[in-house]
C-alpha cells in the first residue's frame, strides 16, 4: 500500500506564501486529517482546481446578464409602450 505524502501547516504556508494561521484556515477548507492537521498533495491540488476561474466563461456570463438601456414592450393592441423611468 502506498501512503500519500501528508503536508503540515508549515508546508502549506510556504506553498501559498501566507502565515501559519492562514494556512490552517485553508487546510480546514480542504479534505484533511485531524490531530495532527494534515492534507495530501492531491487534496491540495483538487482544492486549488476548485478555486480556478475561467475568465472567458465569466465574460460570457457577464455579457448575458446585461440588459438593454431601454426595453420596448409591445402593448396588447400592437402599439408601443415607452417606459417612464430614467435610465
Amino acid at each position: 500500500m502506498i501512503v500519500p505524502d501528508l503536508l503540515d501547516s508549515e508546508a502549506v504556508a510556504k506553498r501559498y506564501g501566507v502565515s501559519r494561521d492562514t494556512a490552517i484556515s485553508y487546510m480546514r477548507k480542504m479534505r484533511h486529517t485531524e490531530n495532527p492537521l494534515r492534507v495530501t498533495v492531491q487534496d491540495m491540488i483538487a482544492w486549488d482546481n476548485s478555486r480556478m476561474v475561467d475568465p472567458e466563461a465569466e465574460a460570457l456570463a457577464r455579457k448575458g446578464r446585461k440588459t438593454p438601456r431601454f426595453q420596448w414592450e409591445p402593448e396588447p393592441e400592437g402599439g408601443w409602450k415607452i417606459p417612464r423611468r430614467r435610465a
